[in-house]
């Protein structure tokens, strides 16, 4: 079970703690009267996002719609480059056909073919090269070479396929930019919602009430470092010895970290250990030396500043 102090910046950390958020407000609808952010409203916001239960997260929702138009780009993208290159392939090929009509270095014939800058070097872009070859082939018919499929028809299918091609992929990359568009519009509401959720609690519950870690969230009370101990008092124990020393519970501790300093024996403090009660036994204390007990209170937060008691052992 997750535990954040707020909503996290990622979608997949908000989707998790969505899912979190939704059980618990469902669950403790009877004990948590929330409002403006309960459970239909968390489920539908989450929902939106992330598609109804049992469906494909691959594909449902505002996120799997945006995967599948990113999945059709890419498609796109492929299908396009090969348009591309069959374009070149067939500019290249014919090229090297018309040589043996147009000459193998460039001259004013080239001109027909769009050769105008004193080089028959292939372009990048193969579309311009293939409207020039199109009506040049089909003006010179006896420059076609049907057994090679170098021919004004191929040409033209060739221009039309790669005309679709880019135009599929313009068309799939701007449904991508909406599909992106809309699911961030979406993340965007239920961040919203969490964080409405998450104040709406702070009205709701104490800042120590254990049903904040239901909802996912650590308690406030655990966000902050714990109060300095206060009322410790060491008293002899039933044994030669022994000493137990006890405090007051400190608002917002786990633990207590207990350290003890006999003076003339010990060069520095001695942690005796982390206790959960605000209570401990120390024993086989030299007796008749003066002890120290330090005492600090301790939370995820951090450490409170120590309090200090002392007593002559009995």
């Amino acid at each position: 079970m997750t535990s954040v102090t707020q909503v996290p910046n990622t979608n997949d950390g908000m989707v998790v703690l969505g899912h979190q958020c939704a059980a618990a407000a469902s669950d403790l609808a009877a004990e948590v009267p929330l409002k403006q952010n309960n459970a239909p409203a968390i489920t539908a916001d989450l929902y939106d996002f992330v598609g109804q239960p049992g469906t494909d997260p691959a594909t449902s929702g505002r996120q799997g719609a945006f995967n599948q138009r990113r999945i059709a780009v890419t498609a796109a993208a492929t299908a396009r480059r090969a348009a591309v290159q069959a374009a070149r392939d067939f500019n290249a090929r014919a090229v090297n056909h018309l040589k043996t009509f147009l000459g193998r270095r460039w001259n004013p014939l080239w001109q027909s073919v769009g050769f105008t800058n004193g080089s028959i070097a292939l372009p990048y872009d193969p579309m311009p090269l293939l409207l020039k070859l199109r009506p040049h082939l089909i003006a010179n018919p006896a420059h076609e070479l049907a057994a090679e499929n170098l021919t004004a028809a191929e040409a033209n299918a060739l221009a039309v396929a790669l005309t679709a091609a880019v135009n599929a992929e313009t068309v799939a990359v701007a449904a991508r930019d909406a599909a992106r568009g809309a699911r961030d519009l979406s993340a965007g509401k239920l961040r919203t919602r969490l964080v409405g959720l998450r104040s709406e609690l702070e009205q709701l519950l104490s800042d120590d009430d254990y049903r904040w870690r239901r909802f996912g969230f650590t308690r406030p009370i655990d966000r902050r470092t714990p109060a300095v101990v206060t009322g410790l008092t060491l008293r002899a124990g039933g044994f030669p010895g022994e000493v137990i020393a006890e405090w007051q519970p400190s608002i917002g501790a786990d633990s207590y970290r207990v350290l003890r300093m006999v003076q003339t024996v010990d060069p520095e403090p001695v942690e005796i250990g982390l206790f959960t009660e605000p209570t401990a036994i120390l024993s086989g204390l030299p007796i008749g030396q003066t002890l120290i007990v330090t005492v600090t209170a301790r939370n995820v937060a951090g450490e409170s500043v120590p309090t200090t008691a002392t007593i002559v052992v009995a």
